[in-house]
């Protein structure tokens, strides 16, 4: 009776944590960005999903923008070769105001990026909405001035979206 109390209690434990066990970029924020960005004496703070949420003063000289941009701490793997999401929200419609110009703007403009690309993107909590995200992928290898360089360019590229569709709100 006694080993089968154990044998139960082992199960039990086993059970438990396997349920509550999570990728270990799911459960804690990259120490590397955090380094980096501490480094650099970059403000910042870290989501519930322990990605880093930066509030980006943007580079717009006529008023003061900011946006926020996300730094994702989960490292995607293809093959040999780790990237890293950097994206910034520029703003959300809702799908029956159907923008074309806008479509087809941001596939002009992903025809002619170097870095980065915009997408149509739809939440689960708001399908009715489609929100405009530009992201880039880079190494989680990057140094920390090239990273804050990436940052910036993320966040201007959001905000001059935002600032165009959004008739100059600064929302995100």
């Amino acid at each position: 009776m006694f080993l089968s109390r154990g044998i139960l209690l082992i199960i039990s434990i086993f059970c438990f944590t396997s349920l509550f066990a999570q990728d270990k970029y799911d459960q804690y924020y990259d120490i590397r960005v955090k380094k980096q960005f501490d480094s650099l004496d970059i403000n910042y703070s870290i989501t519930k999903l322990n990605n880093f949420k930066i509030n980006l003063i943007t580079k717009d000289s006529t008023q003061k923008r900011t946006q926020i941009v996300i730094i994702n701490s989960k490292i995607h793997k293809y093959d040999n070769y780790e990237t890293r999401e950097i994206e910034s929200l520029s703003f959300k419609f809702l799908k029956k105001e159907g923008k074309m110009s806008l479509y087809e703007e941001l596939l002009k403009e992903n025809a002619l990026l170097k870095i980065g690309q915009w997408s149509l993107v739809e939440f689960k909590d708001s399908p009715d909405t489609y929100s405009v995200l530009f992201s880039v992928k880079v190494s989680p290898y990057i140094s920390a001035d090239d990273l804050y360089s990436i940052v910036f360019l993320v966040g201007n590229a959001a905000d001059r979206i935002e600032k165009k569709y959004m008739k100059g709100a600064d929302e995100n």
